[in-house]
């Protein structure tokens, strides 16, 4: 006797809900912190001396809440047959993350222009994840960390 079919993972509409609530939690956090990273930028561009070690504390932050959101995300099970079109968005995310340390570590060296590029740089994967998040269906993810760019 079955006692039951399938067992190939949470179904796609599972996987967004839970995605879903995961970005709209970081999005809730991570654009706070960009907003300060932002204005600190700029506030280097116009010389303030005590904005680089502001901005170094910021991006660590940014960087540290950030990449709890990608483990909680790369953790959820994910439906039969979807890998593909996931990674499509947890990866650029992923690489998106990693910019942001790498910045962080840059601007704690008084390596602010590089900071900035490294920023710059991660901008095209941010719009790749966003992309990819509305492709699937994950409207609460297509905004996460995008605001960078």
């Amino acid at each position: 006797m079955l006692s039951g079919c399938g067992g190939g993972g949470p179904s796609k509409s599972g996987y967004i809900a839970k995605a879903n609530t995961i970005c709209r939690t970081e999005r809730s956090e991570t654009a706070p912190l960009i907003g300060q990273v932002i204005s600190l930028a700029g506030s280097l561009s116009s010389g303030s001396s005590s904005a680089g070690a502001r901005l170094a504390s910021t991006l660590q932050r940014l960087h540290t809440v950030a990449a709890e959101y990608l483990a909680q995300l790369q953790r959820l099970k994910q439906p039969s047959g979807d890998h593909s079109a996931i990674e499509a968005f947890l990866t650029p995310l992923g690489h998106v993350v990693d910019a942001i340390g790498k910045a962080a570590n840059a601007v704690g060296r008084g390596q602010v222009p590089a900071a900035l590029a490294l920023l710059q740089q991660a901008s095209p994967l941010a719009q790749e994840a966003t992309a990819a998040a509305h492709s699937y269906g994950m409207r609460q993810c297509e905004t996460v960390l995008t605001a960078l760019g």
